[in-house]
């Protein structure tokens, strides 16, 4: 199983995969050295609000379905991963 900072790398290679072909296509359109960290940098933000959104579901379904009083702990556990 990949960890998150795996796949944060995949993502940024595969901007950076991307920002190459698109300038190949259109040389018209440069992207700077720059331009591509700024891709690169928005595909990790992106990946990473949708992991913290997703933990926020498990922790609020767990709240919500568990009938044990150790749910409370499930779920600050789960919510504790955001802050790693």
């Amino acid at each position: 199983m990949n960890t998150e900072e795996d796949e944060f790398k995949r993502i940024e290679r595969e901007a950076l995969r991307r920002a190459a072909r698109d300038e190949d296509d259109d040389d018209t359109q440069e992207y700077t050295s720059e331009m591509r960290q700024l891709l690169a940098e928005a595909y990790r933000c992106g990946f990473e609000a949708g992991a913290a959104a997703e933990r926020e579901a498990c922790a609020n379904l767990c709240e919500s379905h568990v009938r044990y009083p150790s749910r409370l702990n499930f779920s600050a556990a789960i919510r504790a991963r955001s802050q790693v």
